[in-house]
């Protein structure tokens, strides 16, 4: 499968399955409170636009170059799966590296379906070290946090991000992720940078609501979190 079908992490897949060191991640049933966020407004109930963050994870919790373990396992099935999540979305949120990656392997595409879906959406990068940005990108570089919450505030669809890297840091600790998609690979890796590594996750509790399973083993799991800081 050619390498444009696979969705890396933020950092090369800087991060970590487990919690990050001195932290506590809870993982329970039912549904979050983050999941369906919305503002009051004179004429009711106005639902805000959700950030979905979307990650590639092996069995023991890596998620680095998922290039060289991931594509074996992705099948038209998932492919297919993905495009439709994006049915949902009208903005993509990435990080410097994970943009960097993805402007180089997808940009120039064009007739497949679900990269012409990415390729034609807005995205804004955070990114301390870019001076600009092209792929119909829009730069963040000042509070990225008060910017991601302005996005969020404003009228759309959902906003969604690939991979769970060092941008995550700011996301989680201003509560500003509303879902996580982890997709389980079937197969142990056994090493290379894990999911939430280097994150502090203190105060972060994860709901699972439901899952998907595919014909290729890999399951992906949909967490709604409950930030409690």
């Amino acid at each position: 499968m050619p390498a444009d079908n696979w969705r890396p992490g933020d950092q090369a897949g800087s991060d970590s399955f487990a919690p990050g060191r001195g932290s506590v991640l809870a993982i329970t049933g039912g549904r979050g409170a983050a999941s369906d966020p919305v503002r009051r407004q004179q004429g009711g109930v106005i639902e805000l636009r959700k950030l979905v963050e979307a990650t590639l994870v092996s069995l023991d919790g890596v998620v680095g170059s998922p290039e060289e373990w991931a594509l074996p396992f992705w099948t038209e099935e998932n492919k297919t799966y993905s495009q439709a999540q994006l049915g949902d979305v009208d903005a993509f949120l990435l990080g410097r590296v994970t943009y960097e990656k993805f402007v180089a392997a997808w940009s120039q595409v064009s007739g497949d379906p679900y990269l012409d879906t990415i390729n034609a959406l807005p995205k804004f990068v955070a990114s301390a070290s870019l001076q600009e940005t092209t792929w119909n990108s829009t730069l963040i570089t000042g509070d990225v946090a008060a910017e991601v919450a302005r996005l969020k505030d404003q009228p759309g669809k959902t906003i969604m991000k690939y991979g769970t890297g060092q941008l995550d840091r700011t996301l989680i600790q201003h509560g500003l992720i509303d879902e996580f998609h982890l997709s389980i690979f079937p197969l142990v890796v056994g090493s290379g940078l894990r999911l939430f590594e280097g994150i502090d996750t203190t105060g972060l509790a994860l709901k699972l609501p439901g899952s998907t399973a595919f014909a290729n083993g890999i399951v992906q799991l949909t967490y709604f979190p409950e930030y409690s800081r």
